[in-house]
């Protein structure tokens, strides 16, 4: 998150020394509705408000099976963010559930505490779902959402 140095130690005094070059803020906002389903609170209510921030509509559940609830009336979702480990059903189930019940076919991120490696049997279950695991910051969220609502789009139209 700090700006890489430029030049050897030496030149830390030298005021003819060039500044660090700075990149301008990547751009996050988007359009589309996504579904958030997270059993942790304080987790669910950060993705929710950042995405909400970001300008998409953003419908929350707190675990998977409230998540199919959701889908028995409503499946119109460009994106599906889902915690892997939850009670009950967990995220691949969950995400499994909503494609063969429902014709779901949203792309997927997945995202959890452990490591990708980890949980990398249960998420191979679901083709071409991405992962981010957690903790992590605002951008590199925004990033994989924007990230995977381009490929999806972008596969629509080169099918």
């Amino acid at each position: 998150y700090l700006p890489a140095h430029l030049g050897d130690a030496e030149d830390e005094g030298d005021d003819d020394s060039e500044a660090p070059v700075r990149r301008a803020p990547a751009d996050y906002t988007g359009s589309g509705r996504i579904l958030v389903v997270e059993d942790e609170g304080p987790v669910r209510a950060f993705v929710v408000a950042t995405l909400e921030r970001s300008g998409y509509e953003v419908a929350s559940a707190e675990d998977g099976v409230e998540a199919l609830e959701i889908l028995e009336t409503d499946r119109d979702f460009n994106l599906i963010i889902s915690d892997v480990m939850m009670p009950e059903v967990d995220g691949p189930t969950f995400v499994a559930r909503a494609r063969d019940e429902f014709a779901v076919n949203s792309p997927v991120i997945f995202m959890s505490g452990y490591a990708e490696s980890t949980v990398r049997d249960q998420l191979d279950k679901i083709d071409g779902a991405a992962y981010i695991q957690k903790p992590f910051p605002m951008a590199s969220l925004g990033e994989t959402v924007k990230e995977a609502l381009y490929t999806a789009e972008k596969e629509k139209v080169d099918a």
